[in-house]
């Protein structure tokens, strides 16, 4: 099969079962003399063919890895394939070749396996293989017993007999492979490594936002980056292994951390004074896109208080972090800086501070979405492209290491937001 790029297994299955209708009479006597000279080989020596995957490798190998070699070293990207059928040999053989470059950062590239007729996934990788489908299964029997068992169940359907199709059987909205491929790319995105020198700066802001209380109401959700917390505050999760801002050489800088700090503050200021030739914003100190560059978000919440002034005591609330219109106090502050004033906080209420005194207040989510996250992500739209990239991760609190277990947990949200600034020769390349 290797040597003739007419055949597939889909192909060779029809052949040996007879079903050969539709097939040129040259395609199918090709079929049945591999299929024939295939039994009449010995396992022994038909083993050692499987094994040495390495033919494998063909001008199409070779133009997809270069692709993926562009993507990875070059535009700084990290690459998932989702390979169906016989796409998996030719992505096992990908992934050896791309991998015999040293400029390739390792995990940079993955693969997710749909249909599989390889013995393995390279890398760890995982695979989708219906237990209905007819030409792996014949593979299986025929063949060799080395290839991936089935690991979902699929009833056969007279409408595709092959149970082998990728859209009509294995991404099928009414079949259950659907779901088990969605979950398996979404845990293989996440594993991909970012290729390292790939950029100047590389600015990472963990937004971490939640209820004071299980209980408390939609109102009370407060918002911070992760690196304004105090190490050791227990609700903050800050950790060491959270970096504010990464080298070119993907090493990274905590500015909580005393022998890191200068490091964060040269880098930091570098990597303001790139983008400020693009947008003056980069450097406005009362601009979120600056708070972003220099990892310190203001810390948004809202608490509640009762006025005794009149009976019986109403509730009103308020908050240090934004006026009773929305507006952001200037200039904002860190949670380090409310540590003596909301010690506690997390369950019980404080006064709120002038010129607060609403029974309908503005929200939390309202002012971070409106005052603080949307103006950041205007700024970074409009550089993309120009200088910088960009993404957006919601991330699973639960799954952390770093994170501290604990019965608010679930309650809690992560969103992770890292901006890359490109290399100038890249950034004027791409324009």
């Amino acid at each position: 099969m290797a040597e003739n790029s007419d055949l597939s297994w889909e192909l060779l299955v029809r052949a040996s079962l007879g079903l050969i209708n539709g097939i040129s009479p040259e395609l199918a006597r090709i079929a049945l003399d591999l299929i024939i000279k295939t039994e009449s080989e010995s396992s022994a020596e038909l083993k050692k063919k499987w094994e040495a995957e390495n033919s494998y490798i063909d001008s199409r190998v070779t133009t997809h890895v270069a692709g993926y070699t562009q993507d990875i070293v070059e535009n700084g990207r990290r690459v998932l394939l989702v390979a169906h059928s016989q796409g998996n040999l030719y992505g096992n053989a990908s992934h050896r070749l791309l991998y015999s470059n040293p400029d390739v950062t390792p995990g940079s590239f993955g693969i997710a396996g749909v249909a599989t007729p390889a013995n393995y996934v390279p890398g760890g990788g995982t695979y989708v293989t219906s237990n209905a489908d007819v030409v792996i299964n014949a593979l299986r029997s025929l063949i060799t017993d080395q290839v991936l068992q089935a690991n979902v169940s699929i009833p056969f359907d007279t409408a595709e007999l092959s149970g082998h199709n990728f859209i009509k059987t294995y991404m099928n909205p009414e079949k259950p492979a659907r779901d088990k491929i969605q979950q398996m790319t979404t845990v293989a995105l996440n594993k991909l490594v970012e290729p390292k020198e790939a950029y100047d700066y590389k600015i990472v802001t963990y937004i971490h936002s939640g209820p004071f209380h299980p209980l408390a109401s939609a109102n009370e959700v407060s918002y911070f980056d992760l690196s304004g917390c105090p190490l050791g505050y227990p609700y903050c999760f800050h950790s060491t292994e959270l970096k504010n801002i990464y080298n070119s050489k993907g090493i990274g800088y905590d500015k909580q951390v005393p022998e890191e700090r200068p490091s964060f503050e040269a880098l930091t200021n570098q990597a303001i004074e790139r983008l400020s030739t693009l947008d003056s914003n980069a450097s406005n100190p009362k601009h979120p896109l600056n708070w972003h560059l220099r990892s310190s978000l203001p810390y948004i919440y809202l608490s509640f208080a009762y006025d005794h002034t009149e009976s019986p005591s109403p509730m009103i609330w308020g908050s240090v972090s934004y006026d009773s219109l929305g507006n952001l106090n200037f200039p904002p502050r860190q949670l380090g800086d409310y540590l003596t004033l909301v010690a506690g906080q997390f369950w019980m209420p404080i006064q709120p501070i002038a010129p607060w005194y609403s029974r309908n207040p503005v929200t939390p989510r309202e002012v971070f979405q409106n005052k603080i996250w949307q103006p950041i992500i205007n700024s970074l739209d409009a550089l993309k492209y120009k200088a910088i990239q960009y993404e957006v991760t919601d991330l699973d609190l639960a799954s952390q290491s770093w994170v501290q277990p604990s019965p608010l947990n679930p309650y809690y949200r992560l969103k992770r937001l890292t901006t890359k600034i490109c290399k100038p020769d890249d950034l004027y390349r791409s324009n």
